[in-house]
């Protein structure tokens, strides 16, 4: 008699380790959503679940068509996607007060 877990699955992929592992991402998943209190923390659940959210991490540096990012680009990007302290809290150049998590710098000039 099969369990829970393997009813889930179908008789033809059950013997793919992609499928059983796609329930606990999805359970893991679920369960981050539920425990985001602030709709910022939601957005950024979703957006990292969203398909292909991943995919500038695969594009090649080609300087010649433009397809470079600095250290600097990088490291925030990484921070950001991470949910990690991107810089100390300070005044920005426009006067505005920017956060550990740096999202005032996504729109200042």
């Amino acid at each position: 008699m099969a369990g829970p877990a393997q009813q889930l699955i179908a008789g033809d992929e059950r013997h793919i380790q992609k499928e059983w592992d796609k329930l606990v991402a999805e359970n893991h998943q679920a369960q981050l959503f539920l425990r985001a209190v602030s709709d910022l923390d939601k957005t950024w659940l979703l957006a990292a679940a969203s398909h292909h959210s991943g995919d500038w991490l695969h594009v090649p540096p080609i300087a010649s068509v433009g397809l470079t990012l600095s250290d600097e680009a990088v490291r925030a990007a990484v921070a950001h996607r991470l949910r990690c302290k991107a810089c100390e809290p300070h005044t920005c150049t426009c006067g505005k007060a920017v956060d550990t998590r740096d999202l005032h710098g996504l729109s200042s000039r």
